[in-house]
């Protein structure tokens, strides 16, 4: 079961990788431009506080994932190891949302 979970982890972790350097890739090349990227103008178009601290909070998505990486690789108890697994989906579900809201407020409005 622990390398099922570390397995399951590993593969959260790519995503969010690909999520960071996709948004932080789309920051530099339109900030080249003189414009901000539909992911990090979501912030600005969202009036909701809470919904900035909690969806849209990239260094809080960077905490998660690190401790996530931390508590399935540096662990031996299952416990903390299925914590790990618990911060990597709340991650990626995270992510998921502020996608969606990228997207909407993109598209749809």
């Amino acid at each position: 079961m622990p390398i099922e979970i570390e397995s399951r982890v590993q593969m959260l972790t790519r995503i969010w990788w690909i999520w960071f350097l996709a948004y932080m890739i789309l920051g530099a090349l339109t900030m080249e431009g003189g414009g901000t990227s539909f992911l990090a103008a979501t912030v600005d178009q969202v009036d909701s506080l809470w919904v900035k601290l909690i969806f849209l909070n990239i260094p809080l998505q960077i905490v998660l994932a690190l401790s996530a990486i931390f508590c399935s690789r540096s662990s031996k108890s299952p416990k903390e190891q299925r914590i790990g697994l618990g911060l990597a989906v709340l991650n990626t579900l995270l992510i998921l949302v502020h996608f969606v809201l990228s997207l909407y407020f993109e598209f749809l409005q």
